[in-house]
C-alpha cells in the first residue's frame, strides 16, 4: 500500500482509536485477551501505528469465525489485528467527520417499525392511537412491503463505495488509501468486515445510495440498516416496489432477499408489528408505548426481576399446550430475544434457576451460546461443581466451532482445564481441527495455561498462523513460562525481538 503524508498521519485520531479499540466489547467472541495487556502501552502503540501508516504498511487480513443466528444462518465474524482495527476506526472516522451518519438505537427501530403504521393511518404526532374506526387507512394505504438485502456486508463494492465517499466527503486522498485497506483485508474487491462499528458507518453511506434513488423515484419508503418497508396503495403498486427495490439493489451491486421480501396487508402488518391477536385489534392502541415485534434490533433490556426472568426461563418446561410454552424446536426470533434478556438478567442477578436449562438451551438455541457461556462463569463461584458437570455435558453437544470457542474460553478463565484428561484431550481436538482459526488460539492459551502444549508448536503457529491471531500464541507463550515446560530466556527475547507488539505482550 502507498504510505500517507505526515499532514493526513496526524489529521487521524490515533491514539482516541487505539482507546476505543481497547475498550470495544464484541459479543459474538470471546473477549480478546490482550487488550488488559496493552491498556498500559497506548502512547506506544498509537507511535507504533503512525510509524507503519508512514511507510508501506500492508494490513493482514481477517480470520473468520462463522456465529450462529437466531435462525438457522451463520453470520462471518472476523478477528481483525489490533493495528487493522486501530487503521479502520481512524480513517473512518476522519473520512466521515463531518458526514451525519444514521444511528441504530433502539429507538430508531421502534420507529421504522411503527412509521408505515402512523403514515397508513394518517396519525399526527400529537395523536398516535390506532382505532379500528381508521381501518381501512385514511390515506388508501393497502399494503406494506418488507424487504432487505442478501449478506449485505459482504457484497459492498468497493468502487461504489470510492466513488460515494468522494462525492460526499471530497476526501479523495484518504479515501483511495481506505479502498486500498479494505482490498488488502478483505482479499477482493467488495466486502467489509462485519460488527465493526467503521463497517456499520461505511454501510450507511453505501445503503443511502439506494434510499435516496427509491425516494425520488416516489415511494413512500423508510430503511433501518438494510431493512426496507415501503407502504402501497395497492397489491399492484406492491409488485412495483418490489421490482424497484430490486434494480437499485442491484445498480450498485447488491441483492434484495427473496425470502425476506413479503407484502402483508395494512391489518396484517400492524397485527404482527404491534404482536396482537385478531380479537384485540379493534382496542385503542397507543403506538408510542405499544409493544412491538421484538428482534434482533429491539432488546428490551432484561427482565427487572429474578422471578420475571425466572418465569420467562421456564417457559421452554411448559407443557406445548399452554400458550406462554416457547417450543425450543420452533422457536420464534421473538422468543430467542426473551431468552436471551432472561439469561442475561439471570446472569446480572447470580441465579441459579436456569441452570437446568442450560442443555436444551445449548443444544436447540445455539445463537444464546455467549449468554449461556458468560452465565456459567457467573455461576461458578457459587456451584462450582454443577457448573464443570454442565460444561462436560455441553461439550459433547457442541454442534460447531463457534460452540466450542467459548467453551474452550469458559475453561480457561474458569482454570477447569487441569486435573481432567478428557477435559485436555476435547480442546486438544478442537485445537487440532480448527488450524487457522480462532479456536486454535483460544486453545493454545488454554493449554498453555496447564503445561499441556510447547514452545516449538506455538513459535510454529506465530510463523505460519494469521497474523490477526499473533497475540493469541505469544500470550500463550507467557503462560508457558511460569509452568513445567518453560521456554528458555534466549527464546523468549527471540520472541519479544521480532515486534515491538510481542514485546509489549510479553511484559516489557
Amino acid at each position: 500500500m502507498d504510505s500517507l503524508p505526515q499532514t493526513l498521519i496526524k489529521s487521524l485520531k490515533i491514539f482516541e482509536a487505539v482507546e476505543l479499540e481497547l475498550q470495544a466489547v464484541r459479543n459474538l467472541i470471546p473477549p480478546e485477551p490482550w487488550t488488559e495487556a496493552l491498556a498500559s502501552k497506548k502512547k506506544e502503540v498509537t507511535a507504533w501505528i503512525s510509524s507503519m501508516l508512514s511507510s508501506n504498511y500492508r494490513p493482514t487480513g481477517s480470520v473468520l469465525t462463522n456465529a450462529k443466528k437466531a435462525s438457522h444462518g451463520i453470520r462471518p465474524v472476523p478477528t481483525l489485528g489490533l493495528a487493522e482495527r486501530v487503521v479502520y476506526r481512524s480513517l473512518v472516522e476522519y473520512i466521515l467527520r463531518e458526514h451525519r451518519v444514521g444511528s441504530r438505537t433502539q429507538k430508531d427501530y421502534r420507529d421504522f417499525v411503527i412509521a408505515p403504521i402512523v403514515f397508513a393511518h394518517a396519525r399526527s404526532k400529537e395523536n398516535k392511537r390506532l382505532e379500528e374506526a381508521q381501518l381501512p387507512t385514511l390515506r388508501n394505504i393497502r399494503y406494506i412491503v418488507e424487504s432487505d438485502i442478501t449478506a449485505f456486508y459482504q457484497y459492498i463494492d468497493h468502487e461504489v463505495l470510492r466513488r460515494e465517499l468522494e462525492l460526499q466527503t471530497g476526501k479523495t486522498e484518504a479515501v483511495a488509501y481506505l479502498i486500498q485497506f479494505l482490498a488488502e483485508l478483505e482479499g477482493k474487491a467488495y466486502g467489509l468486515p462485519q460488527l465493526l462499528g467503521p463497517s456499520d458507518d461505511l454501510s450507511e453511506v453505501h445503503i443511502g445510495i439506494m434510499e435516496r434513488d427509491l425516494v425520488r423515484q416516489g415511494l413512500y419508503l423508510w430503511r433501518f440498516n438494510d431493512d426496507f418497508r415501503v407502504a402501497c396503495e395497492s397489491y399492484s403498486d406492491a409488485l412495483g416496489a418490489i421490482e424497484m427495490l430490486a434494480e437499485s439493489a442491484r445498480a450498485i451491486g447488491l441483492v434484495i432477499a427473496d425470502h425476506k421480501t413479503l407484502t402483508p396487508s395494512v391489518r396484517t402488518y400492524v397485527r404482527r408489528a404491534l404482536r396482537s391477536e385478531p380479537d384485540t385489534l379493534n382496542a385503542d392502541v397507543d403506538l408510542d408505548t405499544a409493544q412491538i415485534e421484538l428482534s434482533d434490533y429491539l432488546d428490551p433490556g432484561g427482565e427487572k426481576t429474578i422471578e420475571e426472568a425466572s418465569t420467562a426461563i421456564r417457559r421452554i418446561a411448559l407443557d406445548p399446550s399452554d400458550p406462554q410454552s416457547i417450543n425450543l424446536k420452533d422457536i420464534k426470533r421473538d422468543e430467542t430475544t426473551i431468552l436471551r434478556n432472561a439469561l442475561a438478567s439471570l446472569t446480572r442477578f447470580s441465579s441459579d434457576v436456569g441452570l437446568a436449562y442450560m442443555q436444551r438451551l445449548f443444544s436447540f438455541v445455539p445463537s444464546l451460546t455467549p449468554e449461556i457461556a458468560h452465565y456459567l462463569i457467573a455461576m461458578h463461584e457459587g456451584h462450582g461443581e454443577k457448573v464443570e458437570q454442565l460444561w462436560d455435558k455441553l461439550s459433547q453437544r457442541a454442534s460447531s466451532e463457534w460452540q466450542s470457542l467459548w467453551l474452550i474460553y469458559v475453561s480457561r478463565y474458569l482454570g477447569i482445564t487441569g486435573g481432567s484428561s478428557s477435559r485436555i484431550d476435547w480442546i486438544r481436538k478442537q485445537k487440532n481441527k480448527g488450524q487457522g482459526r480462532l479456536i486454535h488460539g483460544e486453545a493454545e492459551i488454554a493449554l498453555a495455561m496447564i503445561s499441556e502444549t510447547s514452545f516449538a508448536e506455538l513459535d510454529r503457529a506465530l510463523r505460519m498462523e494469521s497474523q490477526a491471531l499473533a497475540p493469541w500464541y505469544v500470550l500463550a507463550v507467557k503462560q508457558l513460562t511460569k509452568g513445567e515446560t518453560a521456554p528458555t530466556d534466549k527464546q523468549i527475547e527471540a520472541v519479544k525481538n521480532s515486534s515491538r507488539l510481542y514485546r509489549w505482550l510479553l511484559g516489557d
